[in-house]
């Protein structure tokens, strides 16, 4: 009786294997299919949204620029602009772009002092160990918008100043875009728009390629209000 049991036990057993084995196979095929098209939608997403840009409206100084829709812009004044991911407490910028004007006190300053003393500014970075600033334009060029929005590009050396030591190192960093706002202010005599990389990135980090492809877009209006700050739509 025992070992008929034992038996009939056995059977249940090994027919339990064999269903799991034939049955769980269509399951797990079916699950990794559900898997396969969730990730290949997501994916099929995230591609559309690189593709598709984003026009950033900026109501008050009266210019625009588009962006892939994948960044964030964030707008701390309306002369003041990131782009990048924005984060829980702000943005990691992979561009600034920046409204400064001249000293209005300072009656000698020129066109070239003032964005030269502007632009080096906005190289600076400086730590605990390191000192960075940059000290030269290593090169100048014109440029122009799509919209035909004439400015130039400069790029700086950039200088890496070990506190300790004194021991110094050099590398290329930009780009910067300059347009020559002049005259749009009753405040400042001088005053330009400055598009360039953050100041906390390496060289290495900086994508010169995404810096140009959005100053290629920036485009002046003539029709925005001055009460409105900036704006963004999907197009």
């Amino acid at each position: 009786m025992k070992k008929n049991l034992y038996s009939l036990v056995l059977i249940l057993i090994l027919l339990v294997i064999v269903f799991a084995l034939q049955g769980f196979g269509p399951w797990k095929n079916k699950i990794s299919s559900t898997l396969t098209s969730t990730t290949t939608s997501q994916h099929s997403q995230n591609v559309k949204k690189a593709f598709t840009t984003t026009t950033y409206e900026n109501k008050m100084n009266k210019f625009s620029f588009s962006y892939p829709s994948v960044f964030d812009v964030l707008e701390y004044t309306s002369d003041s602009i990131s782009v990048g991911k924005k984060i829980t407490d702000g943005i990691e910028s992979a561009l600034d772009i920046s409204i400064l004007g001249s000293d209005p006190q300072d009656k000698k300053e020129t066109y070239e002092t003032f964005y030269k003393s502007r632009l080096e500014n906005f190289c600076a970075a400086d730590g605990p160990l390191y000192s960075i600033y940059c000290d030269r334009i290593t090169s100048r060029a014109s440029f122009k918008t799509a919209a035909g929005v004439e400015g130039e590009v400069v790029y700086l050396r950039r200088v890496k100043e070990t506190l300790a030591t004194k021991e110094k190192s050099y590398s290329t960093y930009g780009p910067f875009f300059i347009f020559n706002i002049s005259g749009t202010s009753p405040v400042f005599k001088y005053q330009s728009l400055f598009l360039y990389p953050p100041a906390a990135l390496r060289p290495e980090q900086v994508s010169s390629q995404f810096i140009t492809s959005v100053a290629k877009t920036l485009v002046f209006t003539t029709n925005a209000t001055s009460s409105a700050t900036g704006t963004s739509s999907k197009k």
